[in-house]
């Protein structure tokens, strides 16, 4: 065979070569097109489904009402908050979050809004405004109860306790970025106590001492910024009634290694569960996995009530606390154990002020009201979402449901046009 010859045998395989590149690349841009189209149409459908899932939160205003289910500072936010102090945090803006601070006839302390606010103690509360602009970090800072905002500003700052609280400064460590690690000690005046040496979880003191990360184990610094508590554990949460949970494990799993210890840094409680949770009227919840020692314990360490860990319980409360006795059923037991009584619902909060906030079972959008310590409703299941009382005031949130069941029509029938388009239908509107 000439080389002519070859050539010409070479470029023909070649084409043919082509051609079955060719006609695969077009296989496959078919198979992926409808691989796409199957993917979308579920996808579209789905949402639509989604849409009527969720509903009432495009319908909902929050408000306040009193103990008799009065409002007393009628329904115009975004979302309510517990009142501390005689303020509560509220989101103002729903379309742009941003939140102020109301006093208890609803009245804001300032014009402005927010990126974020805090609770009211000592007479100040923590805000966070934007940035001015892109290449700027969001300041924080203080205002009080009149309006006055501080001129100082930090990358940080937590809330007030007795006069004390923690503050992040801005720092250049390196191209702009402030160093998360420059805490201080501030007071009420603005003043700087002294400079905290060490990582800290929470910016804020709880009787008086702080959790305090140094290198790898944490301990706890008071307010004059000096470390009481060596550092020792591997996590460190904050003292509630002159206990604080700790975990003593240097590396590795949770498993085991949670006890408390008192303000001297003393082991009071024997670090032999695998978690712990704080102190309320004297009992916190334990659990220890591979037995059945789990529950509650009183300050001395002694189980006064057992429960089985995968039972969900809540903290106490005017001596109350809720425990989960079924899917559809919650109790509530006194310091003893004892379940009191139960009602028809598997969310509900806490007891403040008398009552507790639960959601119905029977209403057909399972409603949320208010029970009395007796179990029954004082204030009847007419609210979407609802929180504690606190000082004698509870956020809730109403809904208008004529408009919601027109909405939901709507969405239906848009849903139902979706579902019986064609797919060619479908292909050619994209």
């Amino acid at each position: 065979m000439t080389r002519t010859q070859n050539e010409s045998t070479r470029a023909l395989y070649v084409k043919k070569f082509q051609m079955v590149l060719a006609r695969i690349a077009m296989n496959r841009i078919a198979i992926f097109s409808l691989a796409l189209l199957a993917t979308l149409v579920p996808i579209s459908i789905a949402f639509a489904e989604r849409e009527l899932s969720y509903p009432i939160a495009e319908q909902h205003s929050w408000g306040f009402i009193d103990k008799n289910g009065v409002f007393k500072i009628r329904p115009q936010f975004d979302s309510g908050n517990v009142f501390t102090n005689g303020f509560a945090s509220v989101w103002a803006d729903g379309n742009h979050h941003r939140y102020t601070i109301i006093d208890t006839a609803g009245k804001p302390i300032t014009s402005e809004l927010f990126h974020q606010t805090g609770k009211m103690f000592c007479g100040l509360a923590p805000i966070t405004r934007d940035p001015k602009s892109d290449r700027d970090f969001s300041t924080a800072t203080y205002i009080s109860k009149n309006g006055t905002i501080w001129t100082s500003s930090f990358w940080q700052c937590g809330q007030f306790e007795n006069g004390f609280s923690i503050a992040k400064r801005y720092f250049q460590k390196f191209a702009g970025t402030p160093n998360d690690d420059e805490s201080f000690i501030i007071d009420s005046k603005g003043k700087t106590i002294k400079k905290l040496d060490g990582t800290l979880w929470e910016l804020e003191f709880s009787e008086g001492l702080v959790p305090i990360r140094i290198g790898q184990q944490m301990g706890y610094a008071d307010t004059k910024g000096d470390v009481v508590i060596k550092p020792r554990f591997r996590i460190a949460r904050q003292f509630h009634e002159g206990l604080a949970a700790v975990n003593i494990q240097p590396t590795g799993t949770l498993r085991d290694g949670c006890g408390f210890i008192n303000k001297r840094g003393e082991q009071v409680i024997p670090a032999i569960y695998s978690s712990a949770q704080d102190f309320h009227e004297g009992l916190a919840r334990v659990e220890s996995r591979g037995d059945d020692t789990g529950g509650f314990i009183d300050q001395h360490g002694k189980l006064v009530i057992r429960l089985n860990s995968v039972i969900s319980s809540g903290d106490f409360s005017e001596g109350l606390a809720a425990v989960h006795v079924s899917a559809s059923e919650t109790g509530f037991m006194d310091h003893t154990g004892k379940i009191l009584f139960k009602v028809e619902s598997n969310e509900v909060g806490e007891f403040h002020n008398g009552l507790c906030h639960a959601a119905s079972f029977k209403s057909e959008d399972r409603l949320v009201g208010f029970i009395d310590k007796s179990g029954k409703w004082a204030i009847e299941p007419q609210f979407y979402k609802a929180m504690n009382f606190s000082e004698g005031l509870a956020a809730v949130c109403v809904f208008d449901k004529k408009r919601l069941q027109e909405q939901r029509a709507t969405w239906k029938k848009e849903a139902d046009e979706f579902r019986s388009r064609t797919w060619w239908q479908f292909w050619g509107s994209y």
